[in-house]
């Protein structure tokens, strides 16, 4: 469904308002965001935090984890990765 802007009188479904609600019910469903694209679920050795947690400097360990981050949102289209 397109988003039909501010002034639309279309409803939109209430989350936490009852019964749990998930969004992608398996690695391999399709979720996407704002128009883009919907993706499977990302899966890289970056996410294991236990390098974001242990480390006392800033380094190539979390940088890595902080661009696995941007990737995730940007592929679901939460986070705008270009201008």
């Amino acid at each position: 469904m397109a988003n039909p802007g501010p002034a639309s009188s279309v409803s939109s479904p209430a989350l936490g308002t009852g019964s749990p609600y998930s969004l992608g019910t398996s690695a391999s469903s399709l979720v996407g965001a704002y128009g883009a694209t919907p993706v499977v679920q990302r899966a890289s050795s970056n996410q294991v935090a236990s390098n974001m947690v242990t480390s006392a400097s800033f380094g190539a360990s979390q940088v890595a984890i902080i661009q696995e981050i941007m990737n995730t949102l940007t592929g679901l289209g939460l986070w705008k990765g270009a201008a």
